[in-house]
């Protein structure tokens, strides 16, 4: 396989990951119901920190980090801790009367809140690591030289944010936002309920 396909693999491969519902797709889902432009700057902060771990993930840092358990305890911690929080956040703010959608795309702060909710909730991912080393791995795209091992750095993250932002845009457009008003708070709370579940298992993976 030469290294363009090789690239290709990891490309396809990284898509697919990406596809599969998780943690990122619920925020975005949740955020696009309420204010297109906050789901957007979720969507945008998924890159800096997809670039960081796949650089992280071709240096080896996965091996370190499960070298040292107490700093993959923490963050383990830290991460199942937040998403807990931002569950009961989720469920709290579909028990609360609606905020006209003009007030609350207005909101001081919140394009800022919403790309360093995205940020943060990527950051203390400590799987993030060992994904992207596993994927490399895997391809054997681990192997490519230089230049395009650098491509891969700022293509992988491009992607992510590509689909994410795809998904925002149609979330919060046309039918699909008449079709997803109706069922915002019920989103939440299923939403809600899914990051109260994804924490409890970091949080209780981390013991």
């Amino acid at each position: 396989m030469t290294p363009l396909q090789t690239l290709g693999l990891l490309a396809v491969a990284h898509l697919i990951v990406v596809a599969t519902p998780g943690a990122n797709t619920l925020l975005v889902l949740r955020t696009a119901t309420r204010s297109r432009s906050r789901a957007l700057a979720v969507a945008a902060s998924f890159w800096p920190v997809g670039a960081l771990y796949t650089a992280a993930g071709i240096l080896g840092l996965a091996g370190m980090l499960a070298a040292a358990p107490r700093i993959e305890f923490l963050l383990r911690l830290t991460c199942g801790v937040y998403l807990i929080w931002l569950g009961f956040g989720m469920i709290r703010a579909s028990l609360r009367p609606e905020a006209p959608a003009a007030a609350e795309g207005s909101r001081k702060g919140g394009l800022v809140q919403s790309f360093a909710t995205g940020l943060f909730t990527n950051a203390t991912n400590p799987k993030s690591i060992a994904y992207y080393a596993s994927i490399f791995t895997a391809t054997g795209a681990v192997s490519l030289p230089g230049p395009l091992l650098v491509v891969a750095i700022l293509l992988l993250p491009s992607l992510g944010s590509i689909w994410y932002v795809t998904l925002a845009l149609f979330i919060s457009s046309g039918p699909a936002a008449r079709a997803f008003e109706r069922w915002k708070r019920v989103i939440d709370r299923v939403a809600g309920g899914i990051m109260i579940l994804l924490g409890l298992r970091l949080v209780t993976a981390a013991r």
